[in-house]
């Protein structure tokens, strides 16, 4: 019976540690086979730049908006979107709260039409509003369902608070 217990035991030993490293090992969702992710940013294609600056102007807006995306690359380098980004820059007569509001919703559904695009992102990311008047500038931030103004850090930037 002594000479049985070693195999048990390194039998048991075998288990123990197939199950550890089964626990311990991630499987790609997309079935890639790639372990690990790491945020990462991306880009538009210049096709969807253009759509949205047409969007823009079209909207009666005047201004312009970087867009980008972000998302993971996952262990094998393969970029993986998870939402898209906006940063619009508008020009307004002032920073009078109904001005700053009609601008912003106007931006707002802008965005969110592009993130419901196939070719773009399956998610509404960041959207940020930079308002310029009068050589100063204010800037708003979309998260939640709400904008939120961003504090002035320097002297070109003005307080315009959303109500």
């Amino acid at each position: 019976m002594q000479n049985n217990r070693p195999l048990v035991f390194r039998f048991g030993l075998l288990i123990a540690s197939v199950s550890i490293i089964l626990a311990c090992t991630r499987i790609n969702p997309i079935g890639s086979g790639c372990d690990g992710f790491i945020d990462a940013l991306g880009t538009v294609s210049p096709e969807i730049e253009n759509q949205v600056q047409t969007a823009i102007t079209s909207a009666g807006l005047d201004g312009a908006a970087l867009v980008s995306t972000n998302g993971d690359n996952d262990g094998c380098g393969n970029y993986h979107v998870r939402a898209i980004d906006f940063d619009f820059t508008l020009n307004v007569t002032s920073f009078d709260s109904s001005v700053l509001s009609a601008s912003a919703a106007k931006a707002l559904e802008i965005a969110d039409s592009f993130a419901q695009k196939p070719e773009t992102a399956p998610n509404l990311g960041n959207v940020h509003v930079t308002f310029q008047s009068d050589g100063l500038k204010c800037t708003w931030g979309y998260t939640e369902g709400t904008w939120r103004a961003f504090k002035p850090f320097d002297a070109n930037e003005a307080d315009c608070p959303v109500r």
